[in-house]
């Protein structure tokens, strides 16, 4: 069977973030990718100048009802969410997923909320993406997202009661990326996982510097190994040969 994913997320003109980021390593995986952009912009926001639109409801409400009324929508057997730029769009595609959900769609939700104790989105994407979360089958949020979402800020002291939380708003398979943690005077990047209530971790080297596009990256390649389990899906052991194994 074809591995097909509507990816709904960002598109900008110079730069590499959102679908421009997503859609070449599901490529590379197997998947035929259909790029439905949130936005339009020159350049990611981070940037002290950006130009372009962020599509509104009835925008989206457009491009959804063409995939429909094509009856497009039955050949999907990926759905993957990033940012979008305003809540009324946010809103649209929840009442999409929500009327296409059925078996046989993975449904993977990055709620883009924001990073770095700075929300990218206006605080009226929170409820939306909690109604979401609860229709996906894997949410990736990092660290400060999980924390909007569940209440509490991630730490190896709490994290299965943020995971309960999380799980409680329907996600079997939860993954948060970017939790920093202090071994003396280094940091580490950790990345935390549940499947189902089971929990695993994995440490990641911390480098400095600003990277942007690297969660959409993240997201979309764990997609395309999630058929191999969520722990496969995260790590590179299934990438490994046997060779390297020994």
């Amino acid at each position: 069977m074809t591995k097909r994913v509507l990816s709904i997320q960002s598109h900008v003109v110079y730069g590499t973030v959102g679908n421009k980021s997503a859609t070449l390593p599901l490529q590379l995986l197997g998947f035929e990718v259909d790029p439905l952009n949130t936005v339009q912009f020159s350049n990611h926001a981070e940037y002290e100048i950006f130009k372009g639109l962020a599509f509104n409801r009835q925008n989206i409400q457009d491009l959804f009802q063409g995939l429909i009324l094509n009856e497009f929508v039955s050949e999907y057997t990926h759905m993957i969410t990033g940012y979008c730029g305003k809540a009324e769009s946010l809103l649209e595609i929840y009442d999409f997923l929500v009327k296409q959900k059925r078996d046989g769609l993975t449904i993977v939700v990055d709620p883009v909320l924001g990073d770095d104790n700075k929300l990218y989105v206006s605080n009226d994407q929170i409820p939306i993406y909690k109604q979401m979360i609860a229709i996906a089958d894997l949410i990736t949020p990092n660290g400060f997202e999980a924390e909007i979402l569940s209440g509490i800020k991630p730490s190896a002291d709490n994290i299965r009661q943020v995971f309960d939380i999380l799980h409680s708003f329907g996600p079997k398979m939860v993954l948060i990326t970017s939790v920093i943690e202090s071994n003396g005077d280094k940091q580490s990047l950790v990345l935390y996982g549940s499947d189902n209530g089971k929990l695993f971790k994995i440490y990641i080297p911390k480098i400095e510097g600003r990277f942007v596009g690297t969660g959409d990256v993240f997201s979309a390649l764990v997609l395309g190994h999630l058929d191999k389990g969520l722990v496969k899906a995260y790590s590179r052991e299934h990438l490994q040969t046997k060779e390297e194994k020994k």
